[in-house]
């Protein structure tokens, strides 16, 4: 997979795995990462590591009205990595993603 020059989403970015990702991901060359959690004032360390290229986004995946808006907001997603407790789902179309179309809740 090619990571250099991709544009990341990372969920539960603000803590643990989805944080430790971050540096790996701006080491390998991505163009951009949205770090998104539920509460952009605790993504403050994932922003640090390169305020240029990590972007915040608010973003619940239990609620619908802030995955719309993630979906906007990043639509040059190229790599998705789900961290984020509970399982969300893209349409993928064009090469692009499109918008969160539907939700489940992940094994706990």
């Amino acid at each position: 997979m090619k990571v250099a020059g991709s544009v990341a989403l990372v969920t539960g970015a603000n803590r643990g795995i989805g944080l430790a990702f971050i540096p790996e991901l701006l080491k390998r060359g991505v163009k951009k990462v949205y770090a998104a959690a539920r509460n952009p004032a605790d993504l403050a360390e994932a922003i640090a590591l390169d305020p240029a290229r990590v972007v915040p986004v608010t973003l619940d995946v239990t609620r619908p009205e802030q995955c719309e808006a993630a979906a906007k907001m990043c639509a040059d997603l190229t790599l998705l990595i789900n961290n984020a407790r509970h399982l969300a789902l893209w349409h993928h179309g064009a090469g692009r993603t499109r918008r969160w179309i539907t939700f489940a809740r992940s094994w706990r």
